[in-house]
């Protein structure tokens, strides 16, 4: 193999490599870690038969590619409903519970 082709081959792995680290710094989990309250991912609201609720996600634990991809992928909650008397409640829901009924709002707009 002559020294160009090696420089190219070279080349080309390098590349390659580069490639996989921004396509997987873009696919991180950026809400890995655990927010207050008052400063959350995001906020869900809906409706159910516990009337009105709402969600403020404070932490997600898997990055974005595999939540699509697990059914049973959840997030740490904060939750307040009529069924918890107007108090927050904290725990882990299933993405795909608060998702498929409620709508995703800004959090400044709470």
């Amino acid at each position: 193999m002559s020294k160009e082709a090696r420089l190219k081959k070279s080349l080309e792995e390098a590349t390659t490599k580069y490639d996989k680290r921004i396509d997987d710094m873009e696919d991180k989990n950026l809400c890995g870690k655990t927010r207050d309250l008052d400063k959350p991912y995001e906020v869900w609201v809906g409706s159910s038969f516990m009337g009105d609720i709402e969600y403020r996600v404070l932490k997600k634990y898997q990055k974005p590619s595999l939540e699509k991809s697990n059914p049973y992928a959840r997030w740490f909650v904060a939750a307040k409903s009529e069924a918890t008397f107007g108090t927050w409640e904290y725990g882990d829901n299933y993405i795909k519970d608060i998702t498929s009924f409620c709508t995703k709002v800004e959090p400044s707009v709470v």
